[in-house]
């Protein structure tokens, strides 16, 4: 009896922590409506995606889209790398390994022209997962 209260309190416990925190995903929204940068709305855009990751995937890839079209607009590898990232994330926790190992793909292949292996490595890793 003791071993079941103790596994129930657990699995309540971490069903608490999965729960995204809604003051903090209307704060990132506040936030993304008053950028003024692209660099700022493209960030903050991926960190929503990622608050919403286990909320409402819909609504996350949604936020994670518009992110790579925002980085495809001011051509910047940098959050294009960041955007596919995050979507290949939301990809994967929905179980379409097919896109998430496209997004994955895609992200490499823009890793591959700078010179940070670590970021490379993550690719790789990624990829492989």
């Amino acid at each position: 009896m003791k071993q079941f209260v103790t596994i129930l309190s657990l699995l309540v416990a971490f069903t608490c922590l999965a729960q995204p925190d809604p003051t903090k995903v209307e704060g990132l929204k506040a936030k993304l409506a008053g950028a003024t940068t692209d660099s700022v709305k493209i960030r903050t855009l991926i960190d929503i995606s990622y608050n919403l990751s286990y909320a409402d995937l819909a609504q996350a890839k949604s936020f994670g889209n518009e992110a790579i079209d925002l980085s495809a607009k001011n051509n910047w590898n940098w959050a294009m790398s960041l955007s596919y990232n995050a979507l290949g994330y939301l990809y994967d926790i929905s179980g379409d390994y097919a896109k998430s190992l496209e997004a994955n793909n895609k992200r490499l292949k823009i890793e591959l022209f700078g010179t940070d292996n670590s970021k490379i490595a993550a690719c790789y890793l990624n990829v492989g997962n």
